[in-house]
């Protein structure tokens, strides 16, 4: 799978923050830049801008993983890779309500950084309210010509307390995506689709409700929720209707939701052939760091 620990290379960067190990692959640096290839055209410092906050942000949502990880005992290492970072060791904890705590932790984090960077933002905010807005109106019109979505338009108003008279050009794209990637990306990895963050946490509440169909059921969830946001997201691309509220995103946004429905779908046929065979590992749905803290340790 797409979100497996990557094998270590020669080339991969290995440094310690708060005493927490973090090895990034180079694969990382390469699909970040071609994720955000597009910004090449407001130039190469803005594109470099970009891959900084994306590095800041995701290590900062796999600390608040990990750091949870640590109250409850566990320690943990950060693997930054290509499609995704994993905070390896985090989340081996005997109790359900912990790991759900651990699984939470990474856009809890996220969303504690975004409501100070708020709180910052409007003490020091210069815009005049005839400027506020014109940005709300013009939010609205791009709303009703389907050009964004609900989220989006409410979100966008958020967003532009970053665009202040007097500031620098990249300090603005700076705060932008980190608005950006640490608020949309948090919500989108709280959606019960495995294996967001959401969907750990449905995973484990299925389970405690059903736990001989609760990995089954949170699977079936997952497919179910996938498949509603490539089909909002591929309506919305085309400038059709899109249910309000619901994230929706660009390309790359709806081929990791389509891989997400494919994986479900995968792994509900695997859950099927385990019920039919009468197999019934209660582990065996845990990855292996899950299963074992220490497994990484031993490669």
């Amino acid at each position: 799978m797409i979100f497996d620990e990557q094998r270590a290379t020669p080339f991969d960067l290995r440094f310690s923050i708060f005493r927490v190990p973090v090895r990034i692959h180079p694969f990382f640096w390469l699909v970040t830049v071609f994720m955000g290839w597009d910004l090449i055209n407001q130039g190469v410092e803005v594109l470099l801008l970009w891959v900084l906050c994306v590095f800041v942000s995701i290590l900062l949502h796999e600390l608040g993983h990990v750091w949870m990880g640590q109250i409850f005992g566990n320690r943990g290492h950060i693997v930054l890779q290509s499609f995704c970072g994993l905070a390896i060791g985090s989340n081996g904890q005997p109790y359900r309500w912990q790991r759900i705590l651990v699984s939470l932790a990474g856009p809890g984090i996220q969303f504690l950084f975004v409501g100070l960077m708020l709180i910052v933002l409007h003490l020091i905010d210069q815009r005049t309210p005839e400027r506020i807005e014109s940005t709300r109106s013009i939010l609205e019109q791009a709303r009703n010509a389907g050009m964004i979505d609900y989220f989006q338009y409410y979100v966008g108003q958020l967003f532009a307390v970053s665009h202040q008279p007097g500031w620098p050009r990249l300090a603005e794209h700076a705060v932008s995506f980190l608005f950006q990637i640490n608020l949309y990306w948090a919500i989108i990895n709280l959606l019960p689709v495995w294996p967001l963050d959401g969907g750990q946490v449905s995973r484990e509440l299925f389970k405690w409700h059903s736990p001989h169909h609760g990995v089954r059921n949170s699977l079936a969830l997952s497919l179910a929720t996938a498949i509603v946001v490539v089909v909002n997201s591929a309506s919305i691309l085309m400038h059709g209707p899109g249910i309000p509220y619901l994230p929706s995103g660009g390309k790359y946004f709806l081929f990791f939701f389509a891989w997400f429905a494919w994986e479900s779908f995968m792994l509900i046929q695997q859950e099927r052939a385990r019920a039919i065979g009468s197999w019934n590992d209660p582990d065996e749905d845990r990855l292996p760091w899950e299963r074992d803290p220490d497994e990484w340790k031993r490669g």
